[in-house]
C-alpha cells in the first residue's frame, strides 16, 4: 500500500516530493487516530535551502509520559532512511534507493505505535528512552556526489540537533538503505560500538527463521551468504569483513560518536543508480522479511 505513494521521483523541492512528504505526515497522523487516547506523535518539519534546492526533512518522536527525567527522555533511538530520489536519469523511481526502506518505516511505525504506547504509559516502567523516525531529504548529490554535495538533510539535521543537545542523546542510529532488492540483502556488521546491537539482531533472526520457516525459507536462494541469512551469525569479537567505508546519511552523526548501526548491503544491488530501479525489481519476501525483524528488535529494544 505505501509503495502505490512512494512510486513516483522524489527529486528535492518537488511537486512528487511534497506529495511523498504530505502522504508520510498524514500516516503518522493517522496512527494518532488509530490510537486514541495514546501518545501522539511529535512531528519536526525541518525545511531548509541549499544548493538551490528546498529540503524538507521529516522528524516524528515519541516520548515515555513518565520519564523521571524532566527534559522528557533521557536517550533517543532512531530509526532513518532517506525518501528523495536521483534527479538523474530522468524518471529514476530508487525503489530500493530508497523508497523501499521509507515504506519499512511507516510499517515499523504501524506495528509498533500501540505497543510503545501501553509501554510508555506504564506506571511499571520508568522509561528514559524515547524514539525517533526520521526522514531525511537530499541523500542523493545534486551533480556528483561529494561532501558538499550529498546528504543535505543529513548534514543539516545534524546540526539543528546539535544546537538543541539532542545528539548526545541518541543511544542508537539505525539507518536502512538500499534493502529489498531480489538478490542482495546481506547486511555485515560495520561499526565495533554496534557490534552487539547487530549480534541481538542476527539473533533475533534465528528465532523467526525458526518459527516463521516459510517466510524465513533459506533454502531457495542462489546467494551463498550464510545461506541467505540477511545477517551473519552472532559473534563475540568484531571483525569487519570488508574494509570499505559507505558514504550515507549517518556520517555526521557517526564521526560526532553517535552509535550507528548501518543496514545496507556491502555489495550493492545491480538496479543501484539505475533506471531499473523500480519497484518491477523488488523482492516482497524479503521486505516482509525485515518488517517483521525490525519490529520484532524494536520492540525487544525497548
Amino acid at each position: 500500500n505505501h509503495f502505490m505513494h512512494l512510486n513516483k521521483t522524489r527529486v528535492p523541492g518537488s511537486k512528487e516530493s511534497i506529495e511523498v512528504q504530505n502522504y508520510i505526515t498524514n500516516h503518522f497522523q493517522t496512527l494518532d487516530e488509530a490510537t486514541d487516547g495514546g501518545i501522539p506523535w511529535e512531528v519536526e518539519l525541518d525545511n531548509f535551502q541549499e544548493n538551490g534546492y528546498n529540503f524538507t526533512n521529516l522528524v516524528f518522536s515519541k516520548d515515555p509520559v513518565y520519564s523521571t527525567n524532566t527534559d522528557k527522555s533521557t536517550k533517543y533511538i532512531v530509526i532513518a532512511a532517506h525518501y528523495d530520489s536521483l534527479i538523474q536519469p530522468k524518471g529514476f523511481i530508487g525503489a530500493i534507493d530508497s523508497a523501499v526502506s521509507c515504506g519499512i518505516l511507516l510499517d515499523l511505525a504501524e506495528s509498533i505505535s500501540q505497543s510503545i504506547d501501553d509501554i510508555f504509559q506504564d506506571f511499571a516502567y520508568d522509561m528514559n528512552i524515547g524514539i525517533k523516525f526520521v526522514f531525511f531529504d537530499g541523500e542523493e548529490a545534486i551533480e556528483r556526489w561529494s561532501p558538499e554535495d550529498s546528504i543535505y538533510g543529513a548534514r543539516h539535521l545534524f546540526s539543528k540537533w546539535k544546537g538543541q543537545s539532542i545528539i548526545n542523546q541518541i543511544e542508537l542510529f539505525l539507518l536502512l538503505d538500499l534493502l529489498g532488492a531480489p538478490d542482495v540483502n546481506y547486511v555485515p556488521s560495520y561499526f565495533s560500538a554496534t557490534h552487539d546491537n547487530y549480534n541481538d539482531l542476527s539473533l533475533l533472526e534465528n528465532k523467526l527463521i525458526h518459527f516463521f520457516p516459510s517466510l524465513f525459507d533459506t533454502s531457495q536462494s542462489t546467494s551463498q551468504s550464510y545461506q541467505n541469512k540477511f545477517l551473519a551469525p552472532p559473534a563475540e569479537n568484531f571483525k569487519r569483513e570488508n574494509n570499505g567505508f559507505i558514504e550515507d546519511d549517518h556520517i555526521p552523526f557517526w564521526k560526532a560518536g553517535v552509535p550507528v548501526l548501518h543496514l545496507i548491503p556491502d555489495v550493492f544491488p545491480k538496479q543501484w543508480h539505475t533506471i531499473d530501479d523500480d519497484f518491477n525489481h523488488v523482492d516482497l519476501q524479503a521486505i516482509q522479511r525485515w518488517n517483521m525483524l525490525l519490529t520484532a528488535y524494536i520492540l525487544e529494544y525497548l
